[in-house]
């Protein structure tokens, strides 16, 4: 049980450590664009978004793929002498960016997504 609690957290410290160390240097990317960039410059820069919504005010909102989630797993193994170990799976979500563009097509803001 211990071993099992041990890896755990050993992943969820690992998982956070890689969120938190991009995140911080993707904000200050993204923030410097916000009211400076074109819906036209986003779609250049990254593609099409994976979905978009427009709005009633015509504002755009999308949302652009950065990195699919995926899901870490470990199986049940059963030793001589009646020794077993056992599996777990871990899901990560994909993460997103979400921009929302006001009429005119600029940038107004952005944020991290996971889903």
């Amino acid at each position: 049980m211990k071993t099992r609690n041990c890896l755990l957290s050993v992943v969820c410290l690992l998982a956070g450590l890689a969120i938190s160390g991009c995140a911080t240097r993707q904000n200050a990317a993204w923030d410097a664009r916000v009211g400076v960039a074109t819906y036209d410059d986003i779609v250049r820069d990254m593609g099409p978004p994976e979905r978009e919504t427009s709005l009633s005010d015509r504002s755009r909102v999308g949302d652009w793929l950065q990195k699919r989630g995926g899901n870490w797993m470990s199986t049940y193994q059963t030793y001589p002498g009646g020794f077993t170990t056992f599996g777990q799976s871990i899901e990560f979500p994909d993460r997103l960016i979400r921009f929302t563009f006001d009429s005119e097509g600029v940038l107004r803001s952005w944020k991290a997504v996971y889903r």
